[in-house]
């Protein structure tokens, strides 16, 4: 979660749009994110060199181990691949990523998230939204 908001609010390319549940009732410094979606949005279907750079990207395999990253480098770039075959030349948002805390799972925070992503920035824009899922039993919850 934290790599994607940093790519994403990191000057001067923001290239996403980030929203986060972030608990209210600790002090600040210490809150934790419980909640969030990444989105791409339309014009914005392939993430270069240097935002990957800023994101951290060079570094994952030394923090999250080289079989890891080398899991996560093919898993994303088949979603690149299969973005791009279903596509083509149109546009539209992409849910990059989206997390709920493990123990807010089930309490349907996650729906209202989504719910309110699609209501407030999806809808009014024009373009469809689009995602890929690892796991079927993601599709229920996103359809």
């Amino acid at each position: 979660m934290k790599a994607n908001l940093k790519l994403n609010l990191t000057p001067p390319r923001n290239i996403g749009k980030s929203f986060a549940l972030v608990e209210a009732d600790r002090p600040r410094g210490v809150r934790q994110i419980k909640a969030m979606a990444f989105w791409h949005p339309p014009k914005c279907n392939h993430i270069n060199l240097i935002d990957k750079i800023r994101s951290g990207w060079l570094v994952a395999p030394f923090k999250l181990g080289r079989e890891t990253y080398r899991r996560l480098s093919k898993v994303t770039n088949a979603f690149d691949k299969t973005k791009e075959e279903v596509l083509g030349d149109r546009q539209a948002w992409y849910l990059n990523n989206m997390v709920v805390a493990k123990e807010l799972r089930g309490t349907g925070i996650g729906t209202k998230i989504l719910k309110n992503q699609l209501e407030s920035v999806v809808d009014h824009s024009g373009f469809p939204a689009i995602l890929m899922t690892q796991r079927a039993a993601n599709v229920r919850f996103y359809q």
